[in-house]
């Protein structure tokens, strides 16, 4: 998902029917897009008297629609023919009660849509500004610039990532590759770059050289005076991609998709910044309670791989930082070797239980 850095962090409005319009909206395009991906979108559209414009879209690459297809699609229980009704189930009332909610709150909803290529469904809304809007963090001075590289070989990733790094003051830099990250840390040395990298966004899966291989040949690299920190960032929970990436030296591990609210505080607690400087002129203040789980370190024990991953996005969702052992014996290990503020631990575990 992608959120226009210019969006105000704080709005008065309906998220439970805006929840129900996003989860209708992106239902169908799960349903209907087998190959490639979908991209949820927030959009700034400006400011009208005390209200923020904004438009959502959710698009996919999926079967796509024709002109006549669309036209009767926000009707109840419409579909685009039979044999898609057959093959992926009817839309049934979501887009109907969609488009009810969407005139209901004044906004308008519509498609733009090509067979065979995919669709963009969108919708628009006017939210209020929050009387006391919470503070948009920045980070401390000398983090101001802070080198990244973004290395990822998708490219809606990669521009996710470097717009949020960029919103937060840092100087990102986005590959496609390992091979091509490598090669831009090469060049680095070579120019003798006043500012290196210092600190490296790894995708683990990527074709050619992966995320562990790359941190691995980054080691080898001559010249470099530091080793850039890494944070690993997957799709994949997988507890041995976790395992993998601490072996070759990566600080955190981030899944998709990160939110950026996680993610700044990962980066601020990493370099020992655990209290990130809000920007003044926005004022307001996070709750107490935010601010104690922000960057605390959690050690989840836990052997259901759909358990770990329901209870990492909850977690870091609230700022903190996760790491997951799969049975008892492996989470004595990780306390032996690291400081963490609270462990999470499932009763029932093979090799040893909780």
């Amino acid at each position: 998902f992608r959120i226009d850095p210019d969006t105000p962090l704080d709005l008065r409005g309906d998220p439970l029917r805006l929840g129900q319009i996003l989860i209708n909206l992106t239902s169908n395009a799960i349903k209907f897009t087998e190959h490639g991906e979908i991209l949820v979108e927030v959009k700034f559209r400006g400011l009208e008297d005390d209200k923020v414009r904004l438009r959502f879209e959710v698009s996919d690459t999926g079967i796509g629609m024709n002109e006549e297809q669309v036209a009767g699609l926000f009707q109840a229980f419409s579909q685009a023919d039979e044999s898609t009704t057959r093959r992926f189930g009817g839309t049934g009332l979501g887009l109907a009660i969609s488009k009810t909610l969407v005139t209901l709150m004044g906004g308008e909803i519509g498609v733009h849509s090509t067979p065979g290529q995919g669709s963009t469904f969108w919708f628009t809304v006017s939210a209020k500004r929050a009387v006391d809007p919470v503070a948009r963090r920045q980070p401390s001075p000398d983090l101001r610039g802070l080198r990244v590289l973004v290395v990822d070989d998708n490219q809606t990733a990669r521009t996710i990532l470097t717009e949020a790094l960029q919103a937060m003051s840092f100087d990102a830099t986005a590959v496609h590759s390992g091979e091509a990250a490598l090669a831009e840390l090469s060049r680095s040395v070579t120019d003798g770059d006043p500012a290196p990298y210092r600190l490296v966004l790894m995708d683990w899966s990527m074709p050619g050289f992966d995320g562990i291989e790359t941190m691995r040949e980054i080691k080898k690299i001559k010249g470099l005076a530091a080793l850039p920190t890494v944070i690993v960032v997957t799709a994949f929970g997988r507890e041995k991609v976790r395992n993998s990436a601490q072996e070759v030296g990566a600080e955190a591990f981030l899944v998709k998709p990160v939110n950026q609210s996680t993610l700044f505080d990962t980066i601020m607690t990493i370099f020992g910044k655990e209290q990130a400087a809000p920007v003044a002129a926005l004022g307001g203040r996070r709750t107490g309670a935010q601010v104690s789980l922000t960057g605390k370190r959690i050690l989840l024990a836990e052997d259901n791989e759909i358990n770990q991953l329901v209870a990492i996005e909850i977690l870091q969702a609230e700022g903190m930082i996760v790491d997951v052992a799969g049975n008892g014996r492996e989470a004595l290990q990780m306390v032996k070797g690291r400081h963490y503020d609270a462990v999470l631990m499932d009763i029932q575990m093979p090799e040893m239980d909780g």
